[in-house]
């Protein structure tokens, strides 16, 4: 929901606190949050450069600065960014942790006389189990387990793309994982396609498709390599002597995949991660929805 920001000064339990509201939330002017009348200063999760995470009983709400984006290897537009998150609140999905709540409004902050920043709240339901992909030694699955992971990723991708949403950020650490469920999640790359990013290097990704850095345009297949990236990795296709989010890191796109690294791998499994890696956006599954429906399709090995 967009709301405006209502900014509130010398509030009489706060005398010296400026703060401001959004939604049922409140900020004050170092970002801490205020659930309805009462500041909860141990809340504060994490603080990171472009958002901070403030945990409640049951949910988590991450406070958001697309303002900071900029340079930093993002959209450059981020208004498509709140535009991707907007999209999300409409999309239902057992794979894909999608936001209850997105809040937003200029936001007057940093102490100064009037300062707008382009700042917004998300609000997610708090897990239990909150381990990831990252977390897990992935050394031992075997291929048929990497292929359930990669299709329950693509399944929550299907939906994203269906809505107009390219995912941008795909990694072992965004997603949840406890070996019954695979679930993608945290959106705070996540863009309206045909976008461009600049070309300074960053390190919120994996590596680029070879278009992008060329200057092309942001668009499904984008996740579609980095997907291909991930299931690369996950049957052992190349060397692995470092965790998996370390490998995937150090994984060189132009180097073909080795399919003498692990043999137990199908010839047609091969080549539809050859697909998905392809440096021609145009021979890639063209979105989530179409690799899932080649591996559905794609005919049994036979022993």
């Amino acid at each position: 929901m967009d709301l405006e920001y209502t900014w509130l000064a010398g509030n009489p339990e706060h005398a010296d606190t400026d703060y401001f509201e959004l939604g049922d939330y409140r900020f004050n002017q170092s970002q801490r949050l205020f659930p309805q009348n009462e500041m909860l200063d141990e809340h504060v999760e994490q603080k990171g450069r472009y958002a901070e995470i403030y945990g409640l009983e049951d949910k988590v709400v991450k406070l958001l600065n697309p303002s900071k984006f900029e340079n930093q290897c993002l959209p450059q537009n981020s208004e498509q960014n709140r535009e991707a998150y907007r999209v999300l609140e409409d999309i239902d999905c057992p794979n894909v942790l999608t936001p209850t709540e997105v809040i937003s409004g200029d936001i007057l902050s940093d102490g100064q006389e009037v300062v707008a920043e382009d700042q917004f709240a998300t609000v997610i339901e708090r897990r239990e189990d909150t381990s990831t992909l990252y977390d897990h030694d992935t050394s031992g699955i075997t291929w048929q387990e990497a292929e359930q992971i990669i299709s329950d990723v693509a399944s929550g991708l299907s939906d994203l793309h269906s809505h107009g949403v390219v995912h941008h950020d795909i990694r072992p650490a965004n997603i949840f994982y406890d070996q019954q469920n695979t679930i993608l999640f945290d959106f705070d790359h996540s863009t309206t396609p045909y976008t461009t990013e600049p070309q300074a290097p960053g390190d919120y990704t994996l590596e680029k498709p070879p278009e992008i850095k060329q200057g092309g345009q942001i668009d499904q297949r984008y996740d579609i390599f980095q997907l291909g990236q991930l299931w690369t990795a996950l049957t052992h296709q190349i060397p692995r002597t470092a965790p998996l989010g370390e490998t995937i890191h150090k994984l060189d796109p132009e180097t073909e995949i080795n399919e003498g690294i692990n043999p137990e791998v199908p010839q047609q499994h091969n080549q539809l991660m050859k697909q998905a890696l392809s440096f021609k956006p145009e021979q890639r599954p063209q979105n989530a929805e179409n690799l899932l429906n080649q591996i559905k399709t794609r005919p049994s090995p036979t022993i």
